[in-house]
């Protein structure tokens, strides 16, 4: 999997000042986890973790990212 830009996430914590503010510097790589090499991002104003899916209709999906969108695409 390819590198995640960084600047296209927010924290989603309601609580936090940050939430909601892209492009603030509060969000960090933690980790990568899964077979499909996802992304665990950071918050360094709350310390909250989160997926790179969250929020989207790929979060908790098993099957690959790919093959799913593949699928949704029209010829």
């Amino acid at each position: 999997m390819g590198e995640v830009n960084i600047d296209e996430f927010f924290c989603p914590n309601e609580a936090c000042q940050d939430y909601g503010k892209k492009g603030k510097g509060n969000i960090r790589l933690k980790e990568y986890y899964g077979k499909q090499d996802t992304a665990l991002l950071r918050c360094k104003t709350c310390k909250k973790t989160f997926s790179e899916n969250r929020g989207t209709p790929f979060f908790g999906l098993h099957t690959p990212k790919e093959t799913v969108l593949r699928s949704m695409a029209t010829d």
